[in-house]
């Protein structure tokens, strides 16, 4: 099935995630384009003060560094550096022209009505990105009510009834709106590829039967005034948090998550440990985790050999690579131990095989060689592999949960045609091992909707088969053992004993280690 989409785009534009979504898309061999170009600028809205544009004007050179630029800047130049058979020619367009015949018009420029929307699906983003005005105030407006995340929202416009298709949720930078606003454009890559993607596997077209209907959201008017108010907030939070550092650290816990029962490891100041896996191997307990020495800035992995009632030793390394290693995942599969760590960082999900327990670990292959997955858990169920992982993209790295299967562990892994199956901050990225809870087969997940790791969700699966999931979620856990009360996004159980992760503040010690 091949799907033609007309990209429309203002006359020139700046922002780095209209080409990463433009060679995203231009990569499908089943995509055709129609390059549409508005030729009227999109007009900047009144309603933001002056100094609301000074700010962000300065937060973004303050912050240009890591802001994503476009290189080209211009269908002309973008079209002039790609070659691609299935890519139609430039249309230029002005408002109250008839648009092309295509299946979906994408408008990236977010100025076109449902009156175009009567031949074909037309698809808009709210807030749009490249509006940059406008998105800027959204984004501002959400900051300044001490939200912590937001909504970015596919909508497909028609006459009768404009509808949501599909959203995502990010976690906002409430230091920097200009990053904030870089991260709506990152989320955008990957809500508008994946329900194309979407389209092509199912030929259903997305959103075609929502009941969700689209309603303009209602935007409060920002003052000068109020920035100042906010930035004043903003320097004493800094200067409150400056020197306090965030360590993270494991526990043993019986298996009611008794408060009472946790056994913490204290790690040195400079080390944070994170991500416990558990396992028993000849009536001894193993705990692997991620452990990240602050003066190199790598995780590795690393195992506690010797944990029991007294507590835990030093942990001895296991496995380093060139790239970040964390989320140990050990399991056992016909008599062999297996190691699923994330490495994202290398663009792949890769499996390691022990040759000598437990510190010897060999590549064996990968598993999605062309995935950068993270947080991947194998499962086996109904006599399939499943793999559940989050895909990373962008600085928003919880908020999509992907499904993969295959009916052996040699065989090539199938991604799930509705992947992502699940779009959300607060329960996506996986926070440990299924386990079985009364005869129910039970998810944990992370809740990064106030923090990265800022809680565990516990979901119980409903449905799992190769077309579809469905799950519904259970309870929640919030940072709970003192004294590490700011985090916790790690949950396992071997035997009789439950491992947890969590976060402390270390007031003192955070200008030391930044």
């Amino acid at each position: 099935m091949t799907i033609k989409v007309g990209v429309i785009v203002a006359e020139d534009w700046n922002a780095g995630w209209i080409e990463d979504l433009l060679d995203c898309l231009c990569g499908r061999q089943w995509l055709a384009f129609v390059a549409i170009n508005r030729t009227i600028r999109v007009s900047r809205s009144a309603h933001y003060a002056w100094g609301i544009r000074s700010y962000f004007n300065w937060d973004a050179r303050r912050n240009a560094h890591v802001l994503p630029v476009s290189s080209t800047k211009s269908w002309e130049r973008w079209l002039g550096n790609v070659a691609d058979p299935l890519l139609v020619g430039l249309v230029h367009y002005r408002p109250g022209q008839a648009l092309p015949e295509c299946d979906v018009i994408l408008d990236l420029a977010g100025n076109s009505s449902a009156e175009h929307a009567v031949a074909c699906a037309l698809w808009q983003l709210d807030p749009c990105p490249v509006q940059s005005s406008a998105a800027r105030g959204v984004v501002l407006e959400w900051i300044m009510t001490h939200q912590t995340t937001s909504t970015l929202k596919l909508v497909s416009l028609s006459v009768d009834s404009p509808h949501v298709i599909d959203q995502r949720s990010i976690r906002l930078d409430l230091n920097s709106p200009a990053r904030s606003v870089a991260d709506l454009g990152k989320a955008a890559v990957g809500l508008v590829a994946d329900n194309l993607v979407r389209w092509q596997r199912t030929e259903i077209e997305p959103g075609s039967s929502s009941v969700v209907v689209f309603e303009p959201p209602k935007r409060a008017k920002t003052t000068t005034l109020g920035v100042a108010l906010m930035l004043a907030r903003r320097v004493q939070d800094r200067r409150r948090q400056r020197d306090v550092r965030r360590q993270w650290s494991v526990a043993t816990l019986n298996l009611a998550l008794a408060p009472d029962s946790a056994n913490w490891h204290e790690p040195p100041l400079h080390m944070d440990i994170a991500d416990p896996f558990p396992v028993w191997v000849d009536e001894r307990l193993y705990v692997f985790v991620e452990s990240m020495d602050l003066n190199h800035g790598r995780g590795q992995i690393a195992v506690f050999t010797d944990v029991d009632q007294q507590g835990f030793v030093a942990p001895q390394v296991v496995l380093e690579r060139p790239f970040h290693l964390s989320f140990p995942v050990v399991f056992e599969h016909k008599g062999v131990w297996f190691m699923l760590p994330e490495q994202s960082e290398s663009g792949r999900v890769s499996l390691y095989r022990n040759t000598r327990f437990p510190d010897e670990w060999v590549f064996e292959r990968d598993l999605l060689p062309d995935f950068p997955g993270l947080d991947t858990i194998p499962l086996w169920h109904d006599d399939r592999w499943w793999l559940f992982t989050t895909a990373r993209s962008g600085t928003n790295i919880d908020n999509n949960l992907h499904i993969f299967h295959a009916n052996s562990f040699d065989a090539e892994f199938q991604p799930l045609a509705m992947n992502p199956v699940k779009s959300s901050l607060s329960s996506s990225r996986m926070a440990g091992h299924f386990f079985m809870k009364n005869g129910q087969l039970m998810r944990p997940a992370q809740n990064g909707c106030r923090t990265y790791g800022g809680g565990i969700v516990l979901n119980r699966v409903d449905q799992l088969t190769t077309n579809d999931y469905k799950e519904t979620q259970m309870k929640t856990l919030d940072p709970y053992l003192p004294p590490y009360l700011e985090g916790l996004h790690t949950l396992n159980y071997a035997g009789d004993i439950a491992v947890v992760d969590g976060v402390r503040r270390l007031p003192g010690q955070g200008s030391r280690w930044r």
